[in-house]
C-alpha cells in the first residue's frame, strides 16, 4: 500500500473505469458539503533519487475550505496493485478492490470519509498525536526557559539595589 512520499506530476495514462467512479463519488460528496470541501484530482508518482519513478497512481486531494482547518487528505488509487489508500492525518482502513462488493464498499466509505471530514468527525492519526504532544512539550520547555531568565533578571536587579 502507498504511504505517501513526495510526488511529481506525470503524463496520465488511460484511467481504469473505477478511478472515474471513485472521482465522481468524491466530487458528489464534496458538492453535498456546500463548499466546505474541495477535491483536486491528479495522476502522480514517487520520484526516487536519480529521477526514476518508483510508484504511480491516481490521487484525489481533499482540502477543507471552511470550518476548522485540517491537513489535506489524499485518496490514492495505486496503478500497480489497484488498491485504494487514504493518506493524511486520519486513521481509516485501506480498501482492496478485488470484487464488486469491495468496490461498492470503497465508494460508499469514500463518500462518508468526506462527510466525516467536513463535520470534524475523523479520528486523528498517531503521527498527529505525537506532533501535538511534541509541540506542547516544546512550548512548556520554552516557557520554563523564559521563566528562569525572568527570575534570574529579577534576582540580579534585587542584588543591585541592596548594594
Amino acid at each position: 500500500m502507498y504511504r505517501g512520499l513526495p510526488t511529481i506530476s506525470l503524463p496520465e495514462p488511460e484511467r481504469p473505469p473505477f478511478v472515474d467512479r471513485l472521482r465522481r463519488a468524491l466530487d458528489l460528496a464534496a458538492a453535498e458539503e456546500s463548499g466546505r470541501l474541495r477535491v483536486v484530482h491528479s495522476w502522480v508518482g514517487d520520484e526516487v533519487p536519480g529521477g526514476a519513478i518508483r510508484r504511480a497512481g491516481w490521487q484525489s486531494r481533499v482540502l477543507t475550505i471552511t470550518g476548522p482547518r485540517r491537513a489535506p487528505i489524499d485518496v490514492w488509487f495505486d496503478a500497480d496493485d489497484g488498491d485504494v489508500s487514504v493518506i493524511g492525518d486520519v486513521s481509516v482502513p485501506d480498501w482492496s478492490l478485488h470484487d464488486a462488493a469491495a468496490e461498492s464498499a470503497c465508494l460508499a466509505a469514500s463518500g462518508q470519509l468526506l462527510h466525516d471530514l467536513a463535520a470534524g468527525r475523523l479520528p486523528r492519526g498517531r503521527r498527529s498525536d505525537f506532533v501535538r504532544s511534541s509541540t506542547v512539550l516544546a512550548l512548556l520547555g520554552a516557557g520554563a526557559v523564559v521563566g528562569a531568565v525572568v527570575v534570574d533578571v529579577l534576582r540580579a536587579r534585587g542584588r543591585g539595589r541592596s548594594a
